[in-house]
């Protein structure tokens, strides 16, 4: 279809040289060798359009017959165009029942012009529930506005059901680890206040590195747990006006025990903007999460930089330290779950930190970032709308009633 066109286009070019040519030769009769090329671009428009009409049916019987739910919405969430998959008539109150959230998400997606995947419930006629996996795209006009909003839709009511029953049996073995960890801690805390009171300091140093061992596998234990809560979208966030600048002070406030002076750690704030909507509890743990990672990780006796500056629609927090150089192989594999690479740090670590940073980050509408040098000055980040940009949806994990769980278009 596209070389049809470029044809097309490189024979009007052509034409356009022949009338000049014919207007501009006195020896040529203009009118015959006029009207010859004219018929000729006539036959060839019809075969232009016919085959335009070919494939805009192609594209219309490809529609209607994949094997999942498809929707064409204009940019104001009027439907253009439905596939046999989908009929509004067996969906529940669909169109009353769920207009704010679709109109939520739907200035979301035209203001970020960015594609939204979630996983939702459909309330169907017959009380059936059934898992659905939403992909909303937005497709843009020349100015680079959002001109129309492709939904589709697939079952995955199989794929929620073996999660839940993997889900749960994690779950367990979590629970039945976490307990006597915790109570092993607790027994240990008494013997080193024991050691302490009489002055045992060899017992006391070999009983005060099991505690450390003790609550740095209930830190990974938690870890875990916490990761399976985000998955499930069972986090609450409570998205307030706040000022990031304080966050970031507050959190770098209680990590100053990490370092050895106050001045390894330097404060750099270049944004006059400072306010954004968020949730400050999750907020501070991705700040601390970062700010504590640059500090465990780097060369002695270098600093660690934190910035927070602002461009005309975000504000942006990062972190810089010298340490060694990630690999870009390496980088784009950081923030999935249980990657790390503190095995050159003799250290141990769950790998989940920077995956749930990410997913808290997602939540705020921002994105987190990753630069590394080759001389090992490696920043991470993130950037999150600044509150006037922020359009939140609902709370995304409010309770098993959530929107996660709700059918939105």
């Amino acid at each position: 279809m596209h070389n049809i066109i470029n044809f097309n286009f490189i024979f009007h070019f052509l034409f356009i040289i022949y009338l000049i040519i014919i207007i501009f030769s006195t020896e040529i009769q203009t009118f015959p060798y006029l009207i010859i090329p004219i018929i000729f671009i006539a036959i060839l428009s019809f075969f232009l359009r016919k085959e335009n009409l070919k494939s805009t049916k192609d594209a219309q019987t490809i529609l209607s017959n994949i094997p999942i739910i498809c929707v064409i919405k204009d940019k104001n969430g009027n439907l253009i165009k439905l596939n046999k998959k989908f009929n509004p008539q067996y969906i529940k109150n669909y169109f009353t029942k769920y207009s704010t959230i679709i109109n939520k998400e739907d200035n979301e997606l035209k203001l970020n012009k960015r594609t939204i995947i979630a996983d939702r419930k459909i309330e169907f006629v017959e009380n059936e529930n059934y898992w659905y996996r939403i992909m909303k795209i937005p497709i843009l006009d020349k100015a680079g506005n959002v001109d129309k909003i492709v939904v589709f839709c697939r079952n995955i009511e199989n794929e929620m059901q073996e999660n839940e029953k993997r889900n749960t049996y994690i779950a367990g073995i979590i629970h039945d680890l976490k307990n006597p960890i915790i109570a092993q801690s607790r027994i240990l805390e008494t013997i080193v206040r024991k050691d302490i009171a009489s002055h045992n300091i060899q017992e006391q140093d070999m009983h005060t590195q099991m505690l450390c061992s003790s609550r740095n596998v209930l830190e990974m234990i938690v870890s875990i747990s916490n990761t399976f809560k985000y998955d499930e979208g069972k986090i609450h966030y409570n998205f307030e006006k706040c000022n990031l600048i304080d966050i970031v002070k507050e959190s770098c406030k209680e990590l100053t025990h990490l370092t050895k002076n106050e001045n390894e750690l330097v404060f750099k704030i270049n944004s006059k903007a400072k306010i954004v909507k968020a949730d400050k509890m999750h907020l501070r743990r991705v700040i601390s999460n970062l700010v504590s990672n640059a500090i465990n990780y780097r060369k002695e006796h270098t600093r660690v930089i934190v910035e927070v500056k602002s461009d005309n629609e975000n504000i942006l927090f990062s972190v810089t330290n010298q340490g060694y150089h990630i690999k870009p192989e390496i980088q784009k594999d950081l923030f999935k779950k249980y990657v790390s690479k503190t095995t050159k740090f003799n250290s141990i670590s769950t790998g989940l930190g920077l995956y749930i940073a990410k997913k808290i980050i997602n939540a705020h509408h921002g994105n987190m970032s990753i630069n590394s040098t080759k001389e090992g000055i490696n920043t991470f980040g993130f950037s999150i709308p600044k509150a006037s940009r922020f359009v939140a949806n609902e709370n995304p994990s409010q309770n098993e009633e959530n929107i996660n769980k709700s059918i939105c278009f």
